[in-house]
């Protein structure tokens, strides 16, 4: 039992003990009160990618899941990342449109894609390759209207 109890201590702050024991990370990274239309909205904040596979979630808060759709639009990937589409019951007859980009330690900009909804819109790496390790400290998001009651989080995990 004392060498389980040692090992948990000091393999803590370990990748691998991450990927495998703590399993999903997640950090909340803000809530936003209101987001201006057209405006990058800036959260600075510090946390290291642990695992693999890495989501940043938009949700609105106080906003029942089964009021949102939305849909992937490609855009020139060279100019600008993907953006969706956003459908809510809540704002009829309007779409909105979110941004999502993630500064790392170096100032090195990662753009992340839209992938799908829970209670909000979930957004992954555009890069291929692994991020984990990567120590971050800046989000940005931006959308094209004007939205209250955002909270924006990170969830870092192993899975598939």
């Amino acid at each position: 039992m004392m060498v389980l109890s040692i090992l948990a201590i000091t393999a803590c702050d370990n990748l691998y003990f991450n990927e495998l024991f703590r399993n999903p990370y997640k950090v909340d990274i803000g809530v936003i009160d209101s987001l201006s239309a057209d405006k990058w909205y800036i959260f600075e904040t510090e946390f290291e990618a642990p695992n693999k596979k890495h989501v940043i979630t938009i949700e609105f808060l106080g906003s029942d899941p089964s009021e949102f759709d939305t849909q992937t639009r490609e855009l020139n990937e060279s100019k600008n990342p993907s953006k969706t589409l956003f459908y809510s019951t809540r704002f009829p007859g309007k779409s909105i449109e979110f941004e999502v980009l993630v500064i790392d330690i170096n100032d090195v900009e990662y753009s992340f894609r839209p992938t799908g909804r829970s209670n909000g819109i979930r957004f992954i790496s555009d890069k291929d390759e692994s991020l984990q390790g990567v120590e971050f400290n800046v989000v940005k998001i931006k959308s094209n209207l004007d939205l209250d009651d955002i909270k924006v989080s990170w969830i870092s995990s192993t899975g598939e």
